[in-house]
C-alpha cells in the first residue's frame, strides 16, 4: 500500500511539473509566472499556417496567404497573470522571436486580424482564445536551425472576462515551400522600428522581373505608404562562388540594388529617398539561400 501511494505521489508530482516547468522552445521561454493551460506535441497533416488575416466566406474560413503542410506541431497554451496586458504578453513573446533571427512574415493587430472567433475556434481550435476582435494580437515568422524551416506563431487575446491568454506553436514541416515566402507592409515597418533594418528575400535579380514579383510590390508599398527614405543594401553573396573574388562580390550586390532603387523611381519615388549601398559577403542575412536586400532607416 505504501509503494502504491509513493507511486501515485510520484505520477502527480510529474503532471504538476508537466503544467507548470519552464518551455523552452527553441529559446522561447514562458511568461514569467504564467499557468501552462496546455502543452502538446504531434504529428499533424494538411496544418495550416496562416499568413495573413483571416474573414469568413460562405461559412468557411478564409486567408489570402496560408500554407497547407505536413510536419510536427509544438504548442504551449500560457495563462497570463492578472495584472499583465494582452500587449504586454505579445511584445514579450516578439522579442523573444526576434532575438532568436527569425523572419517576421506577417504581423497585425486588433481587428486588423479578422474576426477572434476565427482565430480562436477554427485556426487554433481553443475556444479560451476567443474574445473581443480588439484584443487580438498575432505574428507568424520563420526560422532556420541547421538547415531545418521552423514556423512559429503567437497570438494574445484579453478575453471578456479579463484573463489574458498567450499561444504559442512551432511547426516543423516534413516538406519545403512551393515558393520564397512573404512578409506584409506592416510586418516590415515594425521590424524597422525595433530594429533599424529588415530584410527582403525574393526579389528577383532580374530588371525586367522586378516590378511585378511579390516581395518588391510590398517594399514599394512601405516607401510610399509610409514616406519612408531607406538605404537599400545589396548582398552578392547568393551567387558567388567559393572562388569569386570580394570585389566582384561587393559589385554584384551594388548592381543588384541598384536595379531596385531604380524600379522604385519608375514607380514615382525620388532617388534620395532610396539610396543604394553593397555589402557583398560583410552582411551575413542568416541562412541567407535566395536574393537579398537589407532596407536601413536613413538618419
Amino acid at each position: 500500500m505504501c509503494c502504491v501511494k509513493y507511486q501515485a505521489m510520484m505520477v502527480l508530482a510529474l503532471l504538476f511539473h508537466m503544467l507548470t516547468a519552464k518551455a523552452d522552445l527553441l529559446g522561447i521561454a514562458p511568461y514569467p509566472n504564467a499557468k501552462i493551460e496546455e502543452k502538446q506535441q504531434r504529428d499533424v497533416t494538411n496544418h495550416q499556417v496562416v499568413l495573413s488575416a483571416v474573414r469568413k466566406v460562405n461559412g468557411l474560413l478564409r486567408a489570402e496567404k496560408e500554407l497547407w503542410l505536413d510536419g510536427t506541431l509544438h504548442r504551449v497554451l500560457y495563462q497570463i497573470p492578472t495584472g499583465h496586458s494582452n500587449k504586454e504578453a505579445f511584445d514579450y513573446f516578439v522579442e523573444q522571436v526576434s532575438k532568436s533571427g527569425s523572419t517576421v512574415l506577417f504581423r497585425c493587430e486588433e481587428r486588423r486580424c479578422g474576426s477572434s472567433n476565427l482565430w480562436a475556434n477554427q485556426v487554433f481550435e481553443v475556444a479560451k482564445l476567443y474574445g473581443p476582435d480588439r484584443e487580438q494580437y498575432y505574428q507568424v515568422a520563420k526560422y532556420f536551425d541547421q538547415q531545418q524551416l521552423y514556423y512559429i506563431a503567437l497570438y494574445t487575446i484579453r478575453r471578456g472576462n479579463r484573463r489574458v491568454y498567450a499561444m504559442v506553436e512551432i511547426f516543423k514541416p516534413k516538406q519545403k515551400a512551393a515558393k520564397p515566402l512573404l512578409i506584409n507592409a506592416d510586418a516590415l515597418l515594425a521590424q524597422l522600428n525595433e530594429q533599424g533594418f529588415a530584410d527582403v528575400f525574393g526579389i528577383p535579380d532580374d530588371a525586367k522581373q522586378i516590378a511585378t514579383n511579390d516581395s518588391y510590390q510590398v517594399l514599394r508599398q512601405l516607401v510610399k505608404e509610409h514616406s519612408l527614405r531607406l538605404v537599400i543594401v545589396g548582398q552578392g553573396t547568393w551567387q558567388v562562388n567559393s572562388k569569386a573574388s570580394l570585389a566582384s562580390s561587393l559589385e554584384m550586390g551594388k548592381a543588384y540594388a541598384q536595379k531596385i532603387q531604380q524600379q522604385l523611381v519608375l514607380d514615382g519615388v525620388a532617388a534620395e529617398d532610396a539610396l543604394v549601398m553593397t555589402s557583398g559577403p560583410a552582411l551575413s542575412i542568416k541562412h541567407q539561400t535566395l536574393p537579398a536586400i537589407r532596407i536601413i532607416k536613413q538618419q
